[in-house]
């Protein structure tokens, strides 16, 4: 019996063709949580930005696993955090001096950048986001950091040094966040679960790109959305239809859910 279902945003409940989230999406977020089961956001994105999204206005769900789960927030009140180690700030911003990449800091203030480049304007245009704040990096060394994203290819990253703290999800050709290694979506639901005393087996998680991947893993049930990377296809318990054609609705219907 499912008790508890996830949801990534971009690419999964927000399709970035039409920049909305489907009448139908919103119809079974609706539906679930009318039949008792909790609603939670899963996404890479911070939960004050995804308060403020104008397409995700009118959404009510239980709670938001953010940052790739290194901050999560029910409606209850339950809070979970898990910020990346001192060490790796240092050893991201050793490697960005005097180089021309473009880096993220998200704290639970809010988000900001070292630099405005092509590469950064590129990416948050693909996912309709204004462009960060410009700050220095080293607020990072005073207030705890819950994600790094570097703009950057493979290609161009290839000379960032090994952190024993850390791991990369990469969500964009030209970015990938830097979590803990502890971290993840996983992580953040299990922490989310445990508080509400759900069994995994009883959960139903759906996403599209890599940074879903261990969520996918975790939750009962796994639906990979039909726009999806083929190795989260190739991951997840079921394909759905893709984003623009009621995707979330059709896979809750299929399993009998809906």
């Amino acid at each position: 019996m499912i008790k508890a279902a996830f949801f990534d945003i971009d690419g999964t409940l927000l399709s970035h063709n039409t920049n909305t989230v489907s009448e139908s999406s919103r119809l079974a977020l609706r539906q679930l949580r009318e039949k008792g089961i909790l609603v939670f956001l899963a996404s890479g994105r911070q939960h004050t930005v995804l308060q403020q999204l104008e397409s995700m206005k009118g959404i009510e769900v239980d709670g938001i696993i953010s940052l790739n789960g290194q901050y999560c927030c029910c409606n209850d009140g339950f809070v979970y955090e898990c910020p990346v180690h001192e060490e790796d700030i240092h050893t991201v911003l050793d490697f960005l001096e005097g180089t021309g990449h473009a880096c993220m800091f998200i704290d639970r203030f809010g988000m900001f950048v070292n630099r405005h480049n092509p590469r950064l304007e590129e990416v948050q245009a693909s996912i309709h986001t204004p462009l960060p704040l410009i700050d220095d990096l080293r607020r990072g060394l005073r207030n705890p950091i819950y994600q790094m994203i570097l703009y950057m290819t493979d290609e161009e990253a290839a000379g960032l040094p090994p952190m024993k703290h850390c791991k990369k999800t990469r969500w964009h050709n030209g970015a990938f966040d830097l979590i803990p290694a502890s971290g993840g979506k996983a992580a953040g639901i299990l922490e989310v679960l445990k508080h509400y005393g759900i069994d995994p087996k009883d959960t139903i998680s759906f996403g599209d790109a890599q940074n879903d991947l261990d969520m996918l893993q975790t939750t009962g049930i796994s639906v990979a959305m039909g726009n999806g990377a083929d190795n989260v296809k190739a991951l997840a318990s079921y394909v759905t239809t893709d984003v623009d054609h009621d995707g979330v609705y059709n896979a809750l219907v299929h399993f009998g859910i809906l």
